[in-house]
């Protein structure tokens, strides 16, 4: 008997079936939920069990008797399936062995008393569908052996992309993650792209995660950066290039946006100006560069590349040292000698700006030459001046 698609054996009958199963178990079934496949004699126990192994083949091709059972247009049961696959009196084994070629449903169709052949454009149609899912099967098991053998091929490299989205916390799930049995989470999939080579050890995936986009900017920017530059050069600015300036970062800064210039005052007094990157000249409030560059905050510096906060273009325009001259902003401040400051003044500037490293700034400051001494002094001028007013 059928039993929800499982063989079993009918031992009692009541109001209801009482079956026993596969696993050696009886329950009681509803008629109408059995469907009768081998009624020649009955099915001992043992039997049923081998119908858990391995079924006989036909020696009849399946499409063959699907051919003929077209061509007279007519049905048949299970049993005389069984007789034309196997050409040999039915058992127990052959009609479930028919029974399941009918259950595939790809050549036959029915009950075990009413069995139809499905039309050939059907059946030719589900055999492509059929080779179709046994090719990819065949594909994801040698992928897999590859994949465990660290040995991808250059068509592989589009399989993982599910991978990299899921190690840039772009997506929640990875089917190849799965198919592999890998834990489906950021951390285990950049872990399988760095073992397969597909990604290095300076590889960043953390600014995608946060939703940092490192992609350059659009070309409408960059126009805008480049009138926006044309046009502060025609700004009036006050000429401080005798003025000795100095930008003091680390060594490898592409940017450098600040300097100073510290000069003896009237008296005890020091002279000092900041000046600072003029991004305002060029940045209007509220314009297409200046949304772009709040979005991103401020140049982030990263192993595999610099995400600018603005274009390369106003960067190379307005950072202070990068050419012979560069404009600014400047703050200038009389610094007295008790630390406090009087008469600030900020004007827009055109200095001449020495670059300097920190640990080349230490060195002179150590040394006390020329205005580095003066740079000092101002330095402790200012920190006591806090220190002895803080509350």
């Amino acid at each position: 008997m059928d039993f929800k698609g499982a063989p079993c054996v009918v031992q009692a009958v009541t109001d209801k079936a009482e079956i026993l199963q596969l696993n050696r178990k009886t329950r009681k079934a509803k008629f109408k939920d059995l469907q009768v496949v081998f009624a020649d004699r009955p099915v001992r126990s043992w039997e049923l069990q081998e119908l858990d192994g391995t079924l006989p083949e036909p020696i009849v091709s399946p499409e063959k008797v699907h051919a003929e059972l077209l061509i007279t247009g007519g049905t048949c049961t299970v049993g005389e399936l069984s007789s034309k696959l196997f050409q040999t009196t039915t058992t127990h084994l052959t009609a479930w062995a028919a029974w399941k070629l009918v259950t595939e449903d790809l050549y036959f169709t029915g009950t075990t008393q009413t069995i139809a052949a499905h039309p050939a454009d059907r059946v030719a149609k589900d055999l492509e569908k059929a080779r179709a899912k046994k090719s990819q099967e065949k594909d994801q098991t040698n992928f897999v052996k590859r994949v465990k053998d660290r040995k991808l091929k250059a068509s592989d490299m589009d399989r993982v992309n599910d991978v990299e989205e899921m190690a840039l916390n772009r997506a929640q799930t990875s089917p190849t993650l799965k198919l592999l049995g890998i834990e489906q989470t950021p951390q285990a999939a950049h872990t399988l792209l760095l073992e397969l080579g597909v990604w290095d050890s300076l590889t960043n995936p953390w600014p995608a995660r946060f939703g940092v986009v490192m992609e350059s900017f659009p070309k409408s920017l960059v126009a805008e950066a480049i009138s926006q530059i044309a046009a502060a050069k025609k700004l009036k600015r006050t000429d401080f290039t005798t003025m000795e300036a100095f930008a003091i970062d680390d060594a490898d800064i592409p940017d450098p946006d600040d300097a100073i210039s510290v000069s003896q005052g009237e008296g005890d007094s020091l002279q000092v100006w900041v000046h600072v990157a003029d991004v305002g000249s060029v940045v209007r409030p509220d314009s297409e560069l200046d949304l772009a560059a709040r979005r991103r905050g401020a140049s982030c510096y990263l192993p595999n590349g610099t995400l600018p906060m603005l274009p390369e273009r106003i960067q190379e325009s307005l950072g202070l040292g990068l050419a012979n001259t560069s404009p600014a902003l400047s703050i200038g401040f009389v610094l007295e000698d008790d630390g406090h400051i009087d008469n600030v003044q900020i004007v827009r500037s055109t200095i001449k700006v020495t670059r300097k490293s920190y640990a080349e700034a230490a060195v002179l400051m150590e040394k006390g030459d020329g205005p580095w001494s003066l740079m000092e002094e101002a330095s402790f001028r200012f920190r006591l001046y806090l220190y002895l007013t803080a509350p």
